[in-house]
This record gives C-alpha cells, sequence and structure tokens, in this order.
C-alpha cells in the first residue's frame, strides 16, 4: 500500500476511536461575556505590566477594574486591533506599587454590554530578571543560549523553562525547552538552553530575530531579551527519529520499575534509562519540552518520550496574537481555542501517531488501547529495512503525551512486559486508577480516581 493511503487509513482509524470516546461539555465554555485567554498571570511588585487579555466581544474597552485594588493601579485599558469572529484583543497596564501585598487579586473589564467574568492574576514576591545573553551554534542546527539571571527567593529550579520566538522569514518559531542552571556566582545564576532550528531558516545562513525570557518554579516571567543570531542553511532533522535495527551493545541489566515524580508515570524497564532533552513540534506549529527516557539491550531499543504539552496554550494565544486580521487559520476561535491550543491538546495522540505511520513501516496493527483506564492508541508495525518489529503505545495524561516505544527483532516475543508496564502516579507519588475513562482534552470533565 502507497505511504500516502496508509498514513490516512491509520489517520481515519485513531479519529474515529478518539472521537468515540467523549464529547465536549458545552457548559464548561464559560459566560457569554469573558476573558478567553490573557498573558502574563502576573504583575510584580514595583513594576508596570502589560497584559493581553482576549475577549468575546467586539464592544470597545471602557476601562478594567482590580480586586482588591490597593496598591495597584490601572494606567491604562484599551482595544487592540485584530478581529476575529466575535472575539477581540485588549491591553491592560497595571502598576503595581512596590510594597503591594503579595497574592491572588481579580481583574474585570468593562464593556458597554457589562463586565466580563473576572480572571485570577497574581502579585508575586519577586520576579527573576535576566541579562546578558549570548548564542552560538548548537546541535542539529539549532541555537545556544546563554544567559544571566537573578532571582530573589532561589526559585528558579535546575532546569527552568526558556521561552522563546526565532523569527526568519514567515511565520516565526514559539515554544519552550528546558534550560539548566549552574551554581550562582555573584549573587547571579548562568542559564544554559539548546533552541530548535527554525522551520524555514533562510536560503543561505543569515540573520534571524531572537527572543528569550525564563520562568522559575512558581511560573512568573523574567523580562525578555533580544537579540539577532546567525541561523546556517541546512537541511532539518525529523522528529520523531526513523526506527532502525540496534546495533549490539552490552547494556540494561535485571529489569527494575522506574517512577518520574515530575512526568507522573511509572515503567520497566531493562536496567536505569538515559534521559535526553529534546523539542517537540507540535501539529500547530508550537514547540514544547520534551524527554526521552531510553535503554538499549542488544539489538532491543525500549524508550518512553514524555511531552509537556501544558505550556501550549500560553505559546498559542501568544502566537495568535501576531496573526493578521481575520487570518482564522493562525488565529482559531474560542471552540477551538485561540491559536488553536484545544486542538492542539485534542489532536496530540493523533499527530503523534501519524509521525510512526510516515516512517518505511509495514502496519499490523491500530488498535485503541488504555491503561488503568487512560484512554490511547496501540500500533504494531515492522520495519521495511530489517524486519524488526516496532511496538508503540501512545497516551495523554495530565497534559503529557506519553509514547511508549520498543524495537526488537524480528523472531523476538511482543515486549509487553515493557509497553503494557506503563502507569500513572499523582503528585505524591501514589498509584492512580480513574472510575471512567480518562480523556486528555480541554471542557471534557476528569473522572475521580478510584
Amino acid at each position: 500500500m502507497a505511504l500516502a493511503a496508509r498514513l490516512w487509513l491509520g489517520i481515519g482509524i485513531v479519529v474515529l476511536s478518539v472521537l468515540g470516546v467523549g464529547v465536549l461539555d458545552a457548559a464548561a465554555q464559560g459566560p457569554a461575556l469573558r476573558v478567553e485567554n490573557f498573558y502574563p498571570h502576573q504583575a510584580p511588585p514595583g513594576q508596570t505590566t502589560r497584559f493581553t487579555l482576549v475577549v468575546t466581544s467586539r464592544d470597545a474597552l471602557q476601562g478594567a477594574v482590580v480586586t482588591p485594588p490597593d496598591g495597584v493601579t490601572v494606567v491604562d485599558a484599551r482595544q487592540l486591533g485584530g478581529f476575529q469572529g466575535n472575539v477581540s484583543w485588549a491591553e491592560v497596564r497595571l502598576q503595581v506599587a512596590r510594597d503591594a501585598a503579595p497574592g491572588p487579586r481579580t481583574l474585570v473589564l468593562e464593556l458597554p454590554s457589562g463586565r466580563t467574568a473576572p480572571v485570577t492574576i497574581t502579585i508575586p514576591t519577586h520576579a527573576p530578571s535576566i541579562a546578558d545573553l549570548r548564542t552560538g551554534p548548537g546541535a542539529a542546527g539549532g541555537i545556544d543560549v546563554q544567559l544571566n539571571a537573578t532571582d530573589a527567593s532561589a526559585d528558579l529550579g535546575e532546569l527552568p523553562h526558556v521561552w522563546f520566538v526565532i523569527g526568519c522569514k514567515g511565520e516565526p518559531l514559539r515554544g519552550v525547552v528546558r534550560g539548566r542552571t549552574e551554581a550562582p556566582a555573584n549573587g547571579q545564576t548562568v542559564v544554559r538552553a539548546n533552541l530548535p532550528r527554525p522551520p524555514s531558516p533562510p536560503a543561505s545562513a543569515g540573520a534571524c530575530d531572537l527572543a528569550v525570557r525564563v520562568t522559575d518554579t512558581n511560573g512568573t516571567d523574567s523580562n525578555t531579551l533580544q537579540t539577532v543570531v546567525s541561523v546556517p542553511a541546512s537541511a532539518q532533522a525529523s522528529w520523531p527519529p526513523r526506527s532502525a535495527s540496534v546495533a549490539p551493545v552490552d547494556g540494561g541489566g535485571d529489569w527494575l520499575e522506574f517512577t518520574s515524580l515530575e512526568e507522573r508515570f511509572t515503567a520497566v524497564f531493562p536496567g536505569k534509562p538515559t534521559v535526553t532533552e529534546t523539542p517537540w513540534l507540535t501539529q500547530f506549529g508550537a514547540v514544547l519540552p520534551a524527554r526521552v527516557y531510553s535503554v538499549t539491550q542488544g539489538q532491543s531499543r525500549y524508550t518512553i518520550t514524555v511531552v509537556d504539552y501544558r505550556p501550549v496554550e500560553r505559546v498559542q494565544v501568544e502566537k495568535a496574537r501576531a496573526c493578521p486580521e481575520g487570518a482564522n487559520t493562525c488565529q482559531g476561535i474560542p471552540d477551538w481555542g485561540i491559536g488553536y491550543w484545544k486542538n492542539d491538546i485534542r489532536g496530540a495522540i493523533v499527530y503523534a501517531v501519524s509521525k510512526f505511520l510516515m516512517r518505511e513501516v509495514a502496519i499490523t496493527s491500530i488498535i485503541w488501547n488504555g491503561v488503568a483506564l487512560v484512554q490511547g492508541q496501540a500500533l504494531q508495525l515492522t520495519n521495511e529495512a530489517d524486519k524488526s518489529q516496532i511496538f508503540v503505545g501512545v497516551y495523554m495524561h495530565d497534559n503529557r503525551l506519553v509514547i511508549v516505544e520498543a524495537t526488537v527483532p524480528a523472531a523476538y516475543p511482543a515486549p509487553v512486559y515493557f509497553t503494557e508496564s506503563i502507569g500513572w502516579i499523582d503528585d505524591r507519588g501514589r498509584a492512580v486508577r480513574y472510575q471512567t475513562i480518562y480523556v486528555n482534552m480541554p471542557d471534557v470533565p476528569k473522572p475521580n480516581p478510584r
């Protein structure tokens, strides 16, 4: 069967399977007059913060109210350009006194037709500050960045999120990767990160605009730094990489249970897995942080890839603000998520499955599967090059895409001890099994654990 036919057949099966499990809860859409999205969510003390908001009305903005108002001044509130259907963009600037009490406040917009439902903003105790941005060539044609961060409460963490925008030509590449911190010196922490190569680099080596910021463990944004970087012209690597036979390597060992509290899963590996940070490009073009947990044992390879979809809403909403007015394919609508962030989550399993179907493989089966009542897809494929077998499970739990993949030689039995070992845990490390099918989609209520 031709590759394109196999791809569409497989995607059709997956779509029917996923959509048959649940429907959107219309009540979750909220009141008609509301703030659909906004960013940032914090207003640090001693600063003036500019909030960008998506409002489900095209009425002119008349004002904004913060409650309680102590220590917060509304500098201005205005409507921005860029309408899409009944949705408009607004901007509110808030000046927060240096001695303002930290904690949550509510923000309401005033329009001729009434007030929006309140949204919550937070006044943090502090915000990280970054400076001295440096760049250089990175792995796979990417960009290495280094910057100095000052964080009064030392809660930047070991792997802070580094948010970026790279603009070369066409639509800029936006996303988040995990950075790495080094021991503080002179009150500053060095943060390093590798940014992926833009999908539309210059035809020849040329300049691209780069903007970066970081967030601490509480999700508080730093200031933004901007520079111009040189991106070499070369072919871009695909993701996920194609499966190939693995050269015999002494590795693995006794089978052991591995637990990732941060990413809320457990699994059984044939030895301690190697952990690699990698970017993941979503269906709608957002770059998200991912980790690959892998063990090679002889000619077999066992991997679990976990993609953190929690930042996708912010990435896609920011992208939508830069869209031309009326560009529906870029902006999206509330039902699909501004910037299509909801559809990015809804389709994450199907999108991951499609990546496997684009390889040079023969399809043995694509079926619905569930682990501890978390729904997903299971695939069995055969590498056309060496006839090795590929067993895949794709799931979505707590806004994390989990891809379980085992590649074994043709004559080997199915590695179900690995592929069916995946389990879910809560933030305290306790095993979780749900009362009904768990569907990880926006606006779909989550079932209670047993």
